[in-house]
């Protein structure tokens, strides 16, 4: 059983919702009153399985993205530590290619010996054929001083059935 104050928190909380949600309804009706209403959301079927046909951007909808990270840690004590990392990725959507070019190394040290430094490169193009079959080809390739890795490369190609796909997302 709920003590008075905790009962009465809870009946604002309530209330107050309630009052909240109402004046959100409000102004939406109020929106559609005004602008009509928005445009038609895909359906659930279309949405989650490759049924829409794949288009080419136009030139001004085309892009290219840049994603840069990094990241360095020193501490210093009974325990001298030191971790960095950095990634970039470089990545064109036209809307039926994606092209994406990625980079990534990690390098730790503990109480001065090195315990992690490894790097990984990716380069990656898809090209959709129709909406739910997609051509690949990739090269991978990899290096782990720590596990004397020296370098692995993996490379190949083919053909991707798409069962689901983000359509928000091309």
């Amino acid at each position: 059983m709920m003590n008075k104050p905790v009962k009465y928190a809870f009946i604002l909380f309530l209330v107050l919702f309630v009052a909240r949600n109402s004046a959100l309804a409000v102004n939406e009706m109020k929106s559609v009153w005004e602008n009509g209403p928005e445009k038609e959301a895909p359906g659930f079927w279309s949405t989650l399985f490759s049924l829409q046909p794949m288009r080419e951007k136009d030139p001004d909808e085309k892009r290219w993205y840049l994603t840069v990270g990094g990241w360095y840690e020193r501490k210093l004590g009974n325990t001298d530590s030191m971790r960095a990392n950095g990634s970039a990725d470089l990545e064109y959507k036209s809307g039926i290619a994606v092209l994406l070019v990625s980079y990534q190394q990690f390098y730790s040290e503990l109480n001065g010996e090195q315990f992690e430094n490894n790097i990984s490169g990716i380069i990656k193009y898809d090209h959709y054929l129709v909406s739910y079959l997609e051509y690949f080809i990739f090269n991978q390739a990899e290096f782990n001083d720590i596990t004397g890795l020296r370098l692995r490369n993996g490379t190949g190609t083919g053909l991707k059935f798409v069962f689901f796909r983000n359509i928000y997302n091309r």
